[in-house]
This record gives C-alpha cells, structure tokens and sequence, in this order.
C-alpha cells in the first residue's frame, strides 16, 4: 500500500551538554539469513545491545534507523523492541523512528501500521526532531514501497526543512537519517541510487550537515568527504575538521554482512576496522566542550568502545 502522510516536529529541551545515540537493525535473523552467512547468537546480541543504551547514563535522544524487527507484520516479533522502548519512556528519553524495507516486509499495510501504532505521535514517516543544537532529519528511503505524491512531497519538505534550519541560529548541527546507504561497500546490498540523489546530495551542499547515517547493511561503515569534493577521502585525510561524515551502522543484531575489502572495496572506508565482518555495536555521538564527539559501543565489556572519532 504507498501513502502519504503529513510532516511532523518534535523539539526536545536538553541541557547544553547533549548526547545522541544510533542504533539500526535489529531484527532477528530469518531462516534464509542463517542459511547463507553465520549465525553469531544474533538475538542474544540484540538484548545486550538494548541493556546497554538503557544503561547509559547521559543520553538525549536514541534514533532507530530502522528493521526494528524482521517481519513488522508479526506481533510477536515486536516483543523485544516494545520492552525496550517501554524502558526508554520510562527514562523519559524520546525515540526517533526510521521505517526500514522490513517494516514494509511481506505484508507492508499491517507492517507499516505496526510501526504508527508504536509512534502515534509521529503522523508520518519523514520528520524534524531538535535536541539542543542539533536537528534530526528523519526520511523514508524504502522507494519501491511510496506513492510518486508522497515521494514529491517528501522531497520538498527535505529541501526546504534543510533550508529553514541553515538559517535557524539555534541549530549548529545537522544529521540526516535514512535506512538505505547511498554509499556502502556491502557484499550482500548496493549503495542506494535513490538516497544519493533524494538526500544526500543536498545533504553535501548543506553548511551545517554533518552526518548522513543509514542501516541496511549489517555492519560499520565511515565515509568522509572534504567540502565540494564528491569523491570519500583516504585515511591521511580522515582528520579534517570541515569533512561531512556518512555513517553506515547495522550492528544491531542482524545477520553480519560481509564488506568488500582492500582493492576491491567501492570507496574508500576511514572506519578503524578493516576486516570483512563488523563489531555488532550502536553509535554514541557527544557534544561538550570539547567538540562533537562520534563513538563505536560494543554490547560486550559494559558497553566497551571499540572506535572513537571527532566529528567536530
């Protein structure tokens, strides 16, 4: 079923020092993922991964960048997020949702409604959040499941949402959220056409844009681009303040996808690992005195940081 929904905007009041956290795929493995690569106690990994946003002591906000579960339609398959989110309120930490392909997946009308009824404050799936200085982009990037209304409707929003927040004083930091990655060297999914030319093209025009982050593919991945360069930087460069960063993380528990590696990668990766399989992990990315500060958390060793990076 394609629809179209209206834009919605949240502003959250937060003390100066703000912290986001980024989680994304969390489904349990189908039958067809553990056939093909290795299953490594997905869900178990999951759980921990919940436990240990839940108990960080400073966070602001915690975005969900979608595949909450496997197949949406499934009640069942709900279970371990609606005990998560149930914790989250009860932290008084606001949520912010974005609609991956399994939310759409098999039976996309009760999936999608799955998804509302979870959120019945957020009326759409494309939406604004401001936490302190930062502004939350959220976008719906599953394209085959859209309306060409709602899809013209989104891309208007976008840009104009992008421009009113350049010139809005109380926002100095940008992130865009999408499920699909318009850059990934994934073995298993390709960089998403329709995201680059959709958001993140005007993400890289943008003065105040930092960070593009996406899931779908299960594992990290950190591309960097200097300022009017199309082109991702090499390591010798991954220390520039002025670069504009695209995250890719889908560590939450899904089957690990296999990344490209050495020559054969697409794009060149920054990110501190350069194995084949990912850390399962979530994103906690600070802003304090000190600047903006981006970190890879492992569900192990009391949330143990595998990588850290400023972005700022």
């Amino acid at each position: 079923m394609k629809r179209i929904l209206f834009f919605f905007l949240v502003t959250f009041t937060v003390a100066k020092s703000q912290t986001i956290i980024v989680i994304g795929d969390t489904q349990s493995p189908t039958i067809v993922d553990k056939n093909r690569f290795v299953y490594n106690n997905n869900d178990s990994v999951t759980t921990l991964l919940y436990q240990s946003i839940l108990n960080e002591e400073k966070k602001d906000a915690v975005i969900h960048l979608g595949d909450i579960t496997a197949f949406a339609d499934n009640d069942k398959g709900w279970i371990a997020f609606d005990n998560f989110y149930d914790s989250l309120q009860k932290q008084e930490v606001p949520l912010l949702p974005v609609a991956g392909n399994h939310e759409y997946m098999l039976n996309p009308t009760k999936g999608i409604a799955n998804f509302h009824k979870r959120f019945p404050q957020r009326k759409t799936t494309y939406s604004l959040s401001k936490i302190g200085q930062f502004a939350i982009i959220v976008v719906n990037s599953n394209f085959d499941q859209l309306s060409k209304e709602f899809v013209q409707a989104q891309d208007d929003w976008y840009r104009r949402t992008i421009n009113d927040l350049e010139a809005d004083t109380s926002v100095s930091f940008i992130f865009v959220c999408a499920h699909h990655p318009p850059f990934t060297n994934n073995t298993v999914t390709s960089p998403d056409k329709d995201t680059k030319e959709h958001f993140w093209d005007r993400f890289f025009e943008s003065k105040k844009t930092v960070a593009f982050i996406s899931g779908h593919c299960h594992a990290f991945e950190h591309f960097a681009f200097l300022p009017f360069v199309p082109d991702p930087v090499n390591r010798n460069k991954r220390f520039s303040t002025s670069l504009k960063h695209t995250f890719v993380s889908g560590g939450g528990g899904g089957i690990q996808h296999p990344l490209l590696t050495g020559d054969k990668v697409r794009y060149p990766d920054i990110a501190d690992f350069d194995t084949e399989i990912r850390p399962f992990h979530y994103l906690r990315f600070s802003l304090s005195k000190k600047g903006l500060l981006g970190e890879v958390v492992s569900p192990f060793n009391q949330g143990s940081v595998l990588s850290v990076f400023y972005l700022r």
